[in-house]
């Protein structure tokens, strides 16, 4: 598997799992519909971080029971355990050194449902392979599970295609600069 693939299933996974916090309305929030996105940005914001401490099963904890990761150049994972697996395999050898998320939006749906969209950048090591840094965009559908936390349904994300111009700068600069 290539690093950018494994880039892509890591964010994938990382974007967006189920998590501890609650909905249970605070004073601070005025309505449901905002504490959920509040519990939501919380919930991304700690599978960020056990991705970033290369934490594949605090990661995979954060999907649903079925919960589906799906990616565009990769077989489906299904299930904490699937993901669990994928994420183990991959932090073997690689590590995320830096995620920027840009939510786009978190709209609250019937039934304890949510759906998020947005873009996001990355950064992996592999190995003794240079830092990549991948772009694409995502797209999350959460579910109320077990206590009240919201847990990924399905998680589906697409890389940006390589700006060839981009990186042929970078080639040349690194030319002229002896690299």
């Amino acid at each position: 598997m290539t690093t950018r693939a494994r880039a892509g299933l890591l964010l994938a996974a990382l974007q967006f799992t189920a998590c501890e916090v609650s909905r249970t309305p605070r004073p601070e929030v005025v309505d449901a519909d905002s504490a959920a996105r509040e519990d939501i940005r919380a919930a991304l914001n700690r599978y960020q971080e056990a991705l970033l401490s290369a934490d594949a099963r605090a990661a995979a904890s954060f999907f649903a029971s079925d919960g589906r990761l799906m990616q565009a150049d990769a077989p489906d994972l299904v299930g904490a355990r699937q993901v669990n697996d994928s994420l183990s395999a991959f932090f073997a050898d690689a590590r995320i050194t830096s995620i920027s998320l840009d939510r786009s939006s978190i709209d609250i749906g019937p039934a304890g449902t949510a759906h998020e969209i947005g873009t996001f950048i990355q950064s992996v090591r592999a190995g003794d392979q240079a830092e990549q840094t991948v772009r694409g965009r995502y797209a999350i559908r959460w579910r109320v599970g077990p206590e009240s936390s919201w847990r990924i349904n399905v998680f589906l994300s697409s890389l940006y295609p390589v700006d060839s111009a981009a990186a042929d700068t970078a080639a040349a600069a690194d030319t002229d600069s002896g690299g």
